[in-house]
């Protein structure tokens, strides 16, 4: 994952050469999900001002993974329209190893939330800031390297991966919506039958 960081692209090249076994990728997933719980969990209250009683895990650990599902969905179905070259096995193992930057930045973060006063919070924000960029950086060039696109072209899939995401969500929204009146014309249906029986 460090040789990924620091090299993006000699490492998404050796990762789409090797046949990386699946419980590493799995590994390291689950290492993503610790971070991701202790950024929850341990960040300081100054910079979480959050009652810890109150998280919702399921709900916290479903924002973080529906984008990065979402994102390994769409980018391997555009890209495989767009004749990429990646499997699905490598863009997952890809899309893992990009998040490289969330977990080597974290850790720091976490680590100075809690030391740090309000007046400092510009280190954390500035920490944050670069463990975003470094991310989209990582996200665009595994999807050049996996699928052998060149840089215009991962840009351009990239971009239209963003709008299949986005097409995907609205589409659950309604599906969920429309699914939530359906049960809820349903159970009313239920309840006046009820009430005349």
């Amino acid at each position: 994952m460090g040789y990924v960081l620091i090299h993006p692209y000699e490492g998404f090249y050796k990762i789409k050469e090797a046949r990386i076994p699946a419980w590493i990728t799995i590994s390291l997933l689950l290492l993503v999900i610790g971070v991701k719980l202790c950024r929850v969990y341990f960040t300081g209250f100054l910079f979480h001002p959050v009652d810890l009683s109150e998280i919702n895990l399921m709900k916290e650990l479903g924002l973080f993974a529906l984008p990065w599902v979402t994102w390994i969905i769409a980018n391997y179905l555009v890209c495989s329209i767009k004749d990429g070259e990646g499997r699905f096995r490598e863009v997952i193992q890809g899309s893992v190893y990009a998040l490289s930057p969330y977990v080597f930045f974290s850790v720091p973060t976490i680590l100075l939330s809690n030391i740090a006063s309000l007046d400092e919070a510009v280190i954390i924000h500035a920490l944050n800031t670069i463990m975003t960029v470094w991310l989209l950086v990582m996200f665009i060039v595994m999807t050049q390297v996996i699928h052998n696109f060149d840089f215009l072209e991962t840009l351009k899939n990239s971009a239209i991966s963003v709008f299949a995401i986005l097409t995907i969500w609205m589409f659950g929204f309604i599906i969920f919506g429309l699914s939530y009146n359906l049960y809820d014309f349903f159970y009313e249906l239920y309840k006046e039958v009820n009430i005349y029986h």
